[in-house]
């Protein structure tokens, strides 16, 4: 099983389409950064501005909602959220207009790590799966396989351990890639807290990702 598990890995590494991916990724997790970064800065000037002119008052106060730090990993629908509340007496909150939603034209996503995990690696992940059983079973070479002493599940839990590995290479650079970005230009974003939110998201990335696996081996 451990042979298996090397000689796919290695042709998968090997392989022109995973260096296609790992050039997409590099360039995709720069941008993320790169443009999350730009974002954050803009919005942190308008709080600023909005803060700074703030003046007391007996009657209303007006509370911003601060900028988002973690925008870079998922967008969330946060430009739709109101940009503060004015709290009036008796505790009473009054949300402040948000962004205007567009029903007219098709809704642009944000270029964040949910956008590139959805779009990139779940169909990366499931060619690899589609290439490791049927692109075998054409070549000829499934038969091969299992006329060695290698069961079908063992060869099956193989080629998904590969999978995942090789998949795993470019997520793991381009993760690195946006957080060292974010940690030069926002190194507050990059907090203990922030961090266990960014380690549930990298967890919660490869069960997405084992699950795409599983079903292309199926």
């Amino acid at each position: 099983m451990i042979t298996v598990i090397r000689r796919e890995l290695l042709d998968h590494l090997h392989s022109i389409q995973f260096m296609i991916l790992l050039c997409i990724c590099i360039i995709l997790f720069l941008a993320n950064g790169i443009i999350s970064v730009k974002r954050y800065h803009q919005q942190t000037s308008f709080y600023n501005e909005q803060v700074s002119t703030m003046r007391p008052s007996t009657v209303s106060t007006t509370l911003y909602r601060q900028p988002n730090q973690l925008l870079f990993m998922a967008e969330g629908g946060d430009k739709y959220r109101p940009n503060g509340y004015t709290l009036k007496p008796k505790g009473v909150l009054d949300a402040l207009p948000a962004g205007p939603r567009n029903f007219k034209f098709p809704e642009v996503p944000e270029l964040d790590w949910s956008f590139i995990i959805k779009i990139i690696f779940s169909l990366y992940v499931i060619l690899l799966g589609f290439n490791a059983i049927s692109g075998e079973k054409e070549q000829g070479t499934l038969r091969l396989t299992l006329s060695n002493s290698i069961g079908r599940i063992k060869l099956l839990v193989a080629k998904y351990l590969s999978i995942l590995s090789t998949v795993l290479v470019p997520l793991v650079i381009g993760f690195v890639i946006s957080l060292i970005i974010i940690g030069i230009f926002i190194p507050q974003a990059l907090t203990l807290g922030n961090f266990s939110r960014i380690l549930m998201m990298s967890l919660l990335t490869i069960v997405y990702i084992s699950i795409f696996a599983f079903l292309s081996l199926l």
